[in-house]
């Protein structure tokens, strides 16, 4: 599923309109961005929670250059789902 099926999904199974429902989707998903950006977390309880890590700075070898990389430290955005979630996509699959 992509963003356009589930805020055709939303405008389905609401009393909003199309424009409307896409309103709602992007205004859900900048409040998400703007936590995770302000306090590296956002929890949805029965779904998961965002979370900022960071990533140190790490030394790569270039073979075309026979020479070493350093890869500036960065932060990273992490999902983690919750359990409910991910005993539910394993069901049956054992």
């Amino acid at each position: 599923m992509n963003k356009d099926s589930l805020i055709n999904k939303i405008y389905v199974k609401s009393p909003f309109n199309k424009n409307h429902s896409k309103s709602i989707f992007n205004r859900i998903f900048e409040l998400i961005k703007g936590s995770v950006k302000e306090n590296n977390f956002f929890e949805i309880e029965e779904f998961g929670e965002f979370s900022v890590e960071r990533r140190e700075m790490k030394v790569i070898a270039d073979p075309d250059k026979m020479s070493e990389i350093l890869l500036p430290p960065k932060d990273k955005v992490v999902f983690k789902p919750a359990d409910n979630i991910i005993k539910s996509v394993n069901l049956g699959n054992d």
